[in-house]
């Protein structure tokens, strides 16, 4: 959770997956989408409290069972959850096109930098 990371796991060969490190598994019921869970896990919110209770090392950082065992699920009807994971999912384009230009403007801001440090020098600082 250190680093941000989840996902859904589906079609697992015999039903078995695996992993390297921390792994908290949260399943949906009958009354829960597990694409709702996912947008909660991937939450600033949900992250950010999930951060106030690591234990351990910077880098190795880890949250223990006991927040997930006490943590409180906002469950809206079904369709609800449908409807809101409906509408950000359609978001998701703009978002990956917005994050594209964010590094665009990043990778030309780095390459303009040494030319105005230049100019600034050269100007008289």
């Amino acid at each position: 959770m250190e680093n941000g990371k989840s996902a859904i796991a589906r079609n697992l060969l015999n039903g078995a997956g695996f992993g390297s490190t921390e792994f908290h598994v949260i399943r949906p019921g009958n009354k829960i989408l597990a694409e709702w869970i996912y947008l909660l896990t991937r939450s600033k919110e949900f992250r950010n409290d999930a951060a106030d209770h690591f234990k351990g090392a910077a880098g190795q950082q880890r949250v223990p069972q006991s927040f997930l065992n006490n943590m409180v699920i906002p469950i809206p009807p079904l369709e609800e959850q449908r409807r809101l994971v409906a509408y950000l999912d359609g978001l998701q384009p703009q978002v990956s096109a917005l994050r594209g230009l964010q590094c665009e403007s990043a990778r030309e801001l780095t390459a303009l930098l040494p030319s105005v440090l230049d100019r600034a020098f050269r100007r008289g600082l």
